[in-house]
């Protein structure tokens, strides 16, 4: 009893220690972010974990009113504290003196209706009538496409980057398939043909936040299995889950089934877009690890590669994810899955 009380405190110390430690050091982390320029876009948790995870998930939670509440709410928020420093240009908060007879861009319009949504919240405790109007912005009133196209591409030196929504923009094969990243008209719009700087630049940058291609093992291996025993081991009567919630669709859930491999169709169309860029650097995040990978992509019975794509994921710099994952991510368990002897070619 003694010796789990003490155990107790010292667990209890060590994270009062190391909650200390964060607080303090949030000021230089927030100087530091306010005086570099930096460029952003969402994942899933400024609104909540996986959000758009399925085409099940998204019609549940958009029929509901607190649902759209959460959205919305967090697009507007993100919308004003991080995409209006990526595209400035777009948001104009009040029309110029004397009238403004330009048609305004999306961004434009829903900056104004949050102005307008947040003084009617001021001054009445009733639902602001320009909510649907913002909902119909977004795409949460009518379960549609976001008129506010939210992706951007920005020169950096001799080359350009291109940020990818793979959030909003995404396709659902059915109901409760992982969802393509990209739809296809979303690859058109936002990785264009031809390249907006010629076929000169030396390369070129793309920011996805999920990594493309993943590391086999977790893809190919862990995740399937994750999902699938976490899926078949869920109980009704202890979960609050629907039977039709149970098993599979469950097991999706429960992996967070949504990586670029997941959708064959949705990977190979990327890598065939970004196959026209020749040598593309990706950047990625969201996994809870880090990571580097060279892919050579090859069409048809060409010898030569057609492209080389570098991904480069860096994700939770502190948060490490659990202990039994280390085995997975071995360089022995990545060469059995990329053919023992060989190289992997898909």
């Amino acid at each position: 009893y003694k010796y789990f009380l003490r155990k107790t405190y010292l667990k209890v110390f060590k994270e009062l220690k190391d909650t200390v430690m964060f607080v303090k050091s949030l000021p230089n982390v927030s100087r530091l972010l306010a005086n570099v320029p930096s460029y952003m876009i969402f994942d899933d948790h400024e609104i909540t974990d996986d959000w758009y995870l399925s085409k099940r998930w998204r019609l549940q939670v958009l029929k509901k009113e607190l649902g759209k509440d959460i959205l919305r709410n967090g697009l507007m928020a993100y919308a004003i504290f991080q995409d209006w420093g990526n595209v400035p240009d777009e948001y104009v908060p009040e029309a110029p003196q004397g009238g403004d007879t330009s048609p305004i861009t999306k961004r434009t319009e829903l900056l104004r209706k949050s102005i307008e949504y947040c003084g009617d919240l001021k001054n009445s405790e009733d639902r602001p009538a320009v909510a649907d109007e913002i909902d119909m912005l977004l795409g949460i009133q009518q379960v549609a496409e976001s008129q506010v196209k939210w992706h951007f591409n920005v020169r950096t030196g001799d080359t350009r980057t291109f940020v990818l929504d793979t959030r909003t923009r995404r396709e659902f094969d059915s109901l409760d398939a992982p969802p393509v990243l990209l739809s296809s008209d979303a690859i058109d719009e936002q990785l264009p043909l031809p390249h907006p700087d010629g076929a000169s630049t030396p390369f070129t940058f793309v920011v996805s936040a999920a990594p493309a291609p993943g590391m086999q093992s977790i893809e190919q291996l862990a995740q399937p299995l994750y999902a699938s025993y976490y899926g078949m081991k869920a109980k009704v009567e202890h979960n609050d889950l629907t039977d039709d919630d149970v098993g599979i669709v469950h097991g999706f859930a429960g992996a967070d089934y949504e990586a670029w491999g997941f959708s064959v169709k949705g990977l190979e169309s990327l890598l065939d877009r970004l196959a026209n860029y020749k040598s593309v650097i990706l950047f990625s995040g969201d996994v809870h690890y880090g990571f580097s990978s060279v892919v050579d992509y090859w069409k048809g019975t060409s010898t030569t590669p057609r492209a080389r794509i570098l991904t480069f994921t860096s994700s939770s710099a502190k948060n490490e994810d659990a202990g039994k994952w280390n085995l997975v991510n071995t360089a022995f368990v990545q060469r059995l899955m990329t053919g023992i002897g060989n190289n992997m070619e898909k």
